[in-house]
């Protein structure tokens, strides 16, 4: 079996539930050997970042790019994600971002499209026609009802619900245990608090919350 190295782009939470998310795929399949994380900016580190695990910064990934891969997101920030991911592919133009399923997810796979750089958690429980487009993020304990299409670089935190035939824009933000109730769409950049039970459709760039859900003044 061939393996192939990764990184990990980030250093947090995010950062750290996907290395493990890579050691459970490991446990079936050993096909990737993780180098340790990345970050853009050496200087912005948080106390909550895993500064033990820090390889570098990208100017790392530019005189080791002959030993990586792969690389993957560790960041919930839609607009984040996008944002580094663009940055490591100028980089490293060769460079693969595979998709990244927990072994306890279940989906209808052959009715399902995955995008490259997709990240989906455990106990992700989905139905059939599945569409996740490049870079979303579905965290833990997410439910994806039938013919549910997510956007690219969009992340659905944990304990949240997207129902069958629902439309996610791109870099959309959908807060734990969220509803979006079926054949909705939430357009680009919005935001879905935590809780919210979305009953309208969301219009981009909009920040809605409650139950059910409605857009925040200002």
């Amino acid at each position: 079996m061939i393996r192939k190295s990764i990184v990990i782009a980030g250093a947090g939470g995010v950062a750290r539930e996907l290395r493990w998310l890579i050691e459970e795929i490991n446990r079936e399949r050993h096909w990737l050997e993780p180098l340790g994380f990345v970050v853009s900016d050496l200087g912005n580190l948080r106390d909550t970042d895993s500064r033990d695990l820090i390889r570098g910064d990208f100017e790392w990934l530019d005189q080791h790019r002959a030993e990586i891969d792969c690389a993957a997101v560790g960041i919930g920030s839609p607009a984040a994600r996008q944002r580094v991911a663009t940055a490591i592919r100028e980089l490293l133009p060769d460079v693969e971002f595979p998709a990244l399923v927990h072994p306890t997810a279940r989906f209808e796979r052959p009715s399902s499209a995955i995008g490259e750089g997709v990240t989906i958690g455990a106990g992700t429980l989905g139905t059939v026609n599945l569409e996740l487009g490049p870079f979303a993020l579905v965290g833990v304990g997410v439910t994806l009802g039938h013919e549910a299409r997510i956007g690219a670089w969009s992340a659905l935190n944990p304990r949240s619900t997207v129902s069958g035939g629902v439309r996610l824009g791109e870099r959309v933000l959908i807060g734990s245990q969220a509803l979006v109730l079926q054949y909705l769409s939430v357009g680009d950049d919005a935001v879905v608090g935590a809780g919210a039970v979305v009953t309208k459709d969301v219009p981009p760039a909009t920040t809605v919350a409650g139950v059910p859900a409605r857009p925040l003044a200002g």
